[in-house]
């Protein structure tokens, strides 16, 4: 592998291209293409400026943009959509009226207002019609490559999203012109004679090594890295001699594409997307574009790469509406709090009071459940215009999530004001809303704080109208509640809370209870359920209730799901090979995994690693969790039975699944919940209910098991009604293992073991 460096220049090195059989411009621009399907640029420098104008007008909602590019010889290439002009080539001497009296430098300059802006030219701006304005440099390494500038005919009209949004494209434009100048390189050698060395050592570093674009040149037969530049050097991670001993392979993982892909590069005619892996193991996206050329006595393939994990991300969260709530076109919490932002910094200039108000939509879960996902859309599409329809015309509207939306309320007379919109607001959706779904009323739980001054921020104005609306919501809801410095306890509590959870696993801080699960004579035990418990430092023994919808929340729950399976498989899994009793081990499953493709593989997993059989394991899955699982999510809870585990439905009985339903759930046995036994006080004590359940899962071929069972009188009645299996604080509360394994010896000494 050649080892020039800008330190160590080495030889000259022959960089011959076969032009035989050449790719497309379209498709070695592929690299430096913003989307899959806007390949067609070329090399052409005005055609990628107008088609980049196209994209940050759309990005940023601007009423105009204009891309210029400014290449070597002083040429500047010119795009613009929204105001009229058709792109054309200019002098860079001659460079288009621009609205800033200056634009230096990397970095973006943004002017929320040009008629209070020294930066800018008001005259130009009034005769442009602009009120707003941002301007990205393009640049690569300090050398100015042009800019990317849009306009609005409105004061305020962008935010910090939307210029990162413009600094993303910036980069793009940037590779793709630093792309083109190579692929030009390469064109004019096509006009030279074939054995010509098409540069000196320093036009070869200028061109390669110190080309700011990743690229690399890589062995025709061996795939072993011939040449790697200092760009892919520093995105990578390698070092040139590591680069050296390595071939493409070590880069990519999936080897079937990449042989399709190296074999396209070697005839000659290659654009393909990748993933490649750094050292570091970090996984990047790619955008690859190949060459075929001879190099120092190889025959070689040149690929420029261009990392563009940003760009995807990007894209993602546009699909998202990161930038734009996509279903009330209103902004989003991102946005929203930019504004907020904006708004404070206004306040710094003049004298205003500033207030948020933040709206929940009583009981939306309830009639969303009711009803089909395009109804429940239609109804919030629906409640956001009719809270556009009491606002003023520049108050700011944003929906948080789901049924959430916030105001904002700038230059409000006082708290009292603030208090007055709230009102009406209340008021207005006394009126049913007409929907998709038809018509209907809802209430609406309001949560509002104001502010005189600039020193609070966004983020604490938000926090603390939403902290406002969860006082509203556990009043009684329906109503409006201004935000007290009393509502941070609770919610600081939450968040450590929150924090310690996050670090429950990783602590060692969680504790396995095991309930015995016994035959209906009461007294032999066939089974147990593994019980998980938070060991606080401080707070001490935390019980599921209070910290499992919390796990579920933030998105821990699966990691407490995979330590509590591994621990309890291990832990009967030890007691089998002690000689214990061989038990059915129950473990709860959330229900949030379910769906995703790898539960059965991680359970599957769990059972080879501990070696617990398949059939000694019993799956929980509450009602509720059940009822609103998916099709994908129910076929999993198939895929475990078909191989063995058994699957039970838990707390049946809470979760008002219907019978047909009940009919094809894919489950083994019915646990009662605890709460259908509390009637049964005396020995002739009847719940037709509870017997209803037995017999009805007794005709559907399911077991049952009774939990909670705390009386003789209720074990009596659940015999008299031929129930399977109990379990309960009449036997055993949960209890540690030491406890459990103990409890397991005396039945076997006493000889009652099955």
């Amino acid at each position: 592998m050649s080892s020039l460096s800008s330190q160590d220049p080495g030889p000259i090195l022959k960089l011959e291209p076969s032009f035989e059989r050449a790719p497309s411009v379209r498709q070695i621009l592929a690299l430096a293409s913003f989307q899959q399907e806007v390949l067609d640029l070329g090399v052409d420098l005005g055609a990628i400026a107008h088609r980049a104008a196209e994209r940050a007008r759309t990005l940023s909602w601007a009423d105009g943009a204009m891309v210029e590019i400014i290449t070597g010889d002083g040429a500047v290439h010119r795009g613009v959509v929204g105001t009229g002009a058709a792109p054309r080539l200019r002098r860079a001497d001659s460079l288009p009226v621009s609205p800033w009296h200056a634009l230096d430098g990397p970095t973006p300059q943004v002017c929320q207002d040009t008629e209070d802006d020294p930066r800018v030219d008001p005259e130009v701006c009034r005769r442009l019609r602009t009120r707003s304005v941002i301007s990205v440099p393009l640049h690569r390494r300090d050398v100015r490559l042009g800019a990317i500038t849009v306009t609005s005919s409105r004061p305020n009209a962008f935010d910090h999203a939307q210029t990162s949004v413009l600094q993303l494209l910036a980069g793009l434009v940037a590779a793709a012109v630093i792309s083109s100048q190579v692929i030009i390189e390469l064109r004019r050698s096509r006009r030279r004679a074939e054995d010509t060395v098409i540069s000196s050592e320093a036009g070869f570093r200028t061109l390669f090594f110190e080309n700011p674009q990743a690229m690399w040149v890589i062995d025709a037969e061996t795939q072993l890295f011939l040449a790697v530049n200092d760009a892919a050097i520093a995105t990578y991670g390698y070092s040139a001699e590591e680069f050296a001993g390595l071939t493409i392979a070590a880069i990519r993982h999936d080897a079937a594409h990449l042989a399709v892909d190296f074999g396209r590069a070697r005839a000659g005619r290659s654009a393909f997307s990748a993933r490649h892996h750094r050292r570091d193991d970090r996984l990047i996206d790619v955008e690859v574009t190949t060459v075929t050329l001879a190099f120092a006595g190889h025959a070689g393939v040149l690929e420029l790469i261009h990392d563009v994990t940003d760009r995807n991300r990007l894209d993602r969260q546009l699909r998202q509406g990161a930038l734009r709530d996509p279903l009330t076109g209103d902004a989003n919490r991102v946005s929203f709090a930019e504004s907020v932002a904006h708004a404070l910094s206004r306040m710094r200039r003049r004298s205003a009071t500033l207030a948020l108000l933040v709206i929940d939509l009583d009981h939306f879960k309830t009639v969303n459940d009711s009803m089909d996902y395009a109804a429940g859309d239609s109804l919030l599409q629906a409640a956001a215009a009719r809270v556009h329809e009491v606002l003023r015309p520049g108050d700011t509207v944003a929906r948080l999530g789901a049924d959430e939306f916030a105001v904002l309320l700038e230059d409000v007379g006082g708290a009292r004001d603030s208090l007055d919109v709230a009102d009406r607001l209340q008021e207005a959706f006394r009126s049913p809303l007409e929907f998709a779904g038809g018509s209907l009323v809802v209430t609406l739980s309001i949560g509002a704080t104001t502010t005189t001054t600039a020193d609070t921020s966004a983020g604490e104005l938000l926090r603390n109208a939403e902290l406002a609306m969860y006082a509203a919501k556990t009043a009684g809801r329906s109503r409006v509640e201004v935000f007290a410095t009393s509502m941070l306890a609770p919610a600081r509590d939450r968040l450590d809370l929150d924090q310690d959870l996050r670090h429950a696993v990783g602590r060692d801080q969680l504790r396995l209870l095991f309930q015995p699960i016994l035959s209906m004579d009461g007294q032999s035990i066939v089974g147990c359920e593994a019980l998980v418990r938070w060991d606080h430092p401080i707070r001490g023994l935390v019980l599921p209730d209070a910290f499992i919808p919390l796990a579920e929340e933030i998105g821990v729950i699966s990691d407490i799901d995979a330590w509590v399976l591994r621990a309890a498989c291990s832990q009967v899994a030890a007691w089998r090979a002690a000689g214990l009793p061989d038990l059915l081990l129950a473990v709860n499953a959330s229900g949030c995994d379910l769906g995703r493709g790898e539960f059965v593989d991680r359970v599957s997993a769990t059972l080879l690693e501990t070696g617990l059989p398949r059939d000694r394991l019993e799956i929980e899955v509450t009602e509720t969790a059940a009822v609103t699982q998916p099709a994908a999510a129910l076929n999993e809870l198939r895929l475990l039975r078909r191989a063995g585990i058994t699957v039970a439905l838990d707390d049946f009985g809470t979760g008002y699944s219907s019978l047909s339903k009940l009919a094809a759930f894919p489950v083994d046995r019915l646990k009662i919940d605890r709460s259908f036994l509390r009637d049964i006080r005396h020995g002739d004590d009847e719940s037709p209910l509870v017997a209803a359940m037995i017999a009805l899962a007794h005709r559907l071929g399911l077991q049952v098991t009774a939990e909670g069972v705390e009386t003789a009188e209720q074990l009596a009645f659940l015999r008299r009604n031929g129930c399977d299996l109990v379990q309960g604080y009449l036997f055993s509360p949960p209890i540690s293992s030491e406890r459990f394994e103990g409890l397991l010896r005396s039945q076997q000494a006493s000889g009652a073991t099955r």
